[in-house]
């Protein structure tokens, strides 16, 4: 029974520092800080190589190697945990010192583990606070790094428990080895048969035991073997990487010296790129100005070109009629031989008048330069009678818009006089209709007149008649009283009388009274001749006022056309004038755009230029901020 429980113990024991051994977090870290110090050596390389590309994949490659650390580690806790609950029935009779080793292991996982969980968070940190904290990563790194020298120390430190366990299993070998021995000598003093039995279960227990033993020292051995191999090869990268880290810093330090001198280069190219960059805004901004000045100035040399062809017209014509002159100064200087010598004379004083006037010519052509060089000055005038055509062209919209109103006005007033037309018509309608009516009325009493005058005639033609019998009874009377007083008496001659003069009295009256009535009727007559008359003059009046009424609308009905042609004719220039305007501003216009679209296109191609430059000189600064940065990494380290 004291046989076999040390052995289970310590066989369990051995089994539990086996499997830690293999799923240790120690050999994860070690594996991974190694990989990541590998990692690193190469990064170092790549960064140097590949710049910006192999620093992010460095950064997540060492990211991924530390989560799989700590991932790894977290994991272990847990079994690390367990099997110590396990063990704690076990541990009870190890011995002091495995314990210590135990308890020491534990605080160095842990340790490893904040120190892992730090880098982690410094790690997935995002690469703006990366960049503003750069320099505790770099301090994080050389923490990480002497963490990594640390670790190769503790297992240094820890090759002395692995031999000092091998010496325990060779004790163990040899304390079982003399237990075989002594079970042998057991059996030979023994009697064979009262232990036999015992022997026999006891050696089949210890072969049992002896042969798990040898198969778990083979293993032990083998693991020590794969150990020792780790180690070794652990040994050979911290060798090659200390070499490495020499070589890299002697290449950091020439580099260093490099980059210093290329930062100085840089810093004189860019001074030198800023100072040319300035340059060329400068020519750009002047060149703008020059074209400006060189399209007024163009436009206002045709104009000046223009001038000078006509001047040149007008002197080829006084050159002609110069030449006209000389030519028959010359003829006159062949007919007068005698006067030669002063035609010459006058001819020479010609000749250094026209000499003087080509000098005033020279002259006048010199201030003409000077009136150019002005006149290129008066450019902005030129501009402000843009501006002032625009105004114009304002202004002509507002004199449009005016001829419009008025335009409307007419035909409000021609609406009124179709309004007054129809109105003077309807008036001369009732008019006429009053004055048919009063015509009507002038009539029937005209005719009732006439009715009358003619019942008047055939009483004067009665009274006539009547006058006639009585003037006949008178003449029969005389011829009777003729006969019958061939032989009368003063009575008789007195009846007679009497008679005759009742006669003629009652005659008398009757004829006065007839006159009466004839000259009555006479007046009547006339009165109504008058009044016919008067009625005739009237109806004349009114149709001459008719005739004036009618007058007065045909000369309104042709003032109206009249208008009407006028405003059309009004309209009609004014929508010319309008188009013609239209068509000025529209010419105008497409001129502008025209100079505007090739100055907008200046413009975009200087613009081009300039973005062109901006984007070399935004890179020359990345790159040179990306060496400093390089130059400032590599100092760190």
């Amino acid at each position: 029974i004291w046989g076999q429980c040390p052995d289970k113990h310590g066989i369990k024991i051995i089994e539990q520092s086996l499997v830690l051994k293999k799923t240790s977090p120690k050999n994860h870290l070690q594996q991974n800080l190694n990989g990541s110090v590998v990692g690193r050596c190469a990064s170092g390389k790549e960064k140097r190589e590949k710049k910006n590309a192999s620093r992010g994949n460095d950064t997540l490659q060492e990211i991924f190697e530390a989560e799989m650390a700590i991932n790894s580690a977290e994991n272990l806790l847990p079994t690390f945990k367990d099997k110590i609950g396990r063990m704690t029935n076990v541990i009870c009779k190890l011995s002091i010192s495995e314990i210590a080793v135990i308890d020491t292991q534990e605080d160095l996982l842990v340790n490893k583990l904040v120190t892992l969980k730090t880098t982690r968070r410094l790690l997935l940190l995002p690469p703006q606070t990366l960049e503003h904290k750069h320099g505790r990563l770099f301090k994080a790194i050389t923490s990480f790094l002497k963490n990594i020298d640390a670790l190769i120390q503790e297992l240094s430190e820890n090759e002395t428990p692995n031999t000092n366990l091998r010496r325990k299993t060779v004790e163990t070998e040899e304390h079982v080895k003399e237990l075989s021995s002594r079970l042998q000598l057991k059996k030979v003093n023994v009697p064979e048969d009262q232990l036999s039995r015992s022997v026999n279960t006891v050696e089949a227990h210890l072969q049992y035991q002896i042969q798990r033993k040898e198969a778990e020292n083979y293993e032990l051995k083998l693991k020590i073997q794969t150990l020792k191999k780790k180690i070794a090869e652990w040994k050979l990268q911290v060798g090659e990487c200390k070499h490495q880290m020499l070589a890299l810093r002697e290449t950091n330090e020439q580099k260093k010296a490099g980059l210093r001198r290329a930062i100085r280069s840089q810093k004189r190219k860019t001074e030198h790129f800023e100072e040319a960059v300035e340059n060329l805004t400068s020519r750009i901004k002047e060149h703008e100005a020059k074209l400006a000045e060189v399209l007024s100035a163009s436009d206002f040399w045709k104009n000046q070109h223009d001038r000078m062809v006509e001047e040149k017209k007008m002197l080829a014509i006084q050159t002609e009629d110069l030449k006209k002159q000389i030519m028959s100064l010359s003829e006159d200087l062949k007919r007068k031989e005698e006067y030669r010598r002063s035609s010459n004379e006058e001819i020479l004083g010609k000749l250094n008048s026209i000499e003087s006037e080509n000098e005033m010519i020279y002259l006048e052509n010199e201030k003409l330069k000077a009136f150019f060089a002005v006149l290129e000055n008066s450019t902005v005038s030129v501009e402000n009678e843009v501006l002032h055509l625009q105004e114009k062209a304002k202004l002509q919209e507002t004199v449009v818009e005016q001829y419009k109103n008025q335009v409307q006005e007419l035909q409000t007033e021609v609406e009124g006089l179709k309004s007054r037309y129809k109105t003077v018509l309807n008036e001369s309608k009732r008019i006429t209709e009053n004055k048919c009516s009063e015509v009507y009325e002038v009539r029937d009493k005209t005719e009732t007149n006439l009715k009358e005058l003619e019942h008047v005639c055939d009483l004067l033609k009665a009274a006539e008649e009547k006058l006639g019998g009585f003037q006949e009874n008178l003449r029969h009377w005389e011829r009777i009283n003729a006969q019958k007083c061939k032989t009368p008496g003063e009575l008789q001659a007195q009846e007679e009388d009497s008679v005759n003069s009742v006669g003629i009295h009652s005659l008398e009256e009757e004829n006065s009274y007839i006159e009466k009535k004839y000259e009555y009727l006479k007046r009547k007559l006339e009165k109504m001749e008058f009044e016919n008359e008067e009625l005739a003059h009237q109806l004349k009046k009114e149709d001459e006022s008719l005739q004036c009424s009618k007058l007065q609308l045909e000369e309104k009905i042709a003032e109206y056309n009249g208008l009407t042609r006028q405003l059309e004719s009004a309209l009609e220039e004014g929508r010319k004038m309008v188009a013609e305007e239209f068509e000025k501003m529209s010419n105008l216009e497409q001129a502008l755009q025209r100079k505007l679209l090739v100055l907008e296109n200046e413009v975009r191609e200087r613009q081009e230029e300039k973005k062109q430059l901006l984007c070399t000189y935004h890179r020359n600064e990345k790159h040179h901020e990306v060496c400093l940065k390089e130059l400032e990494n590599s100092l760190q380290r």
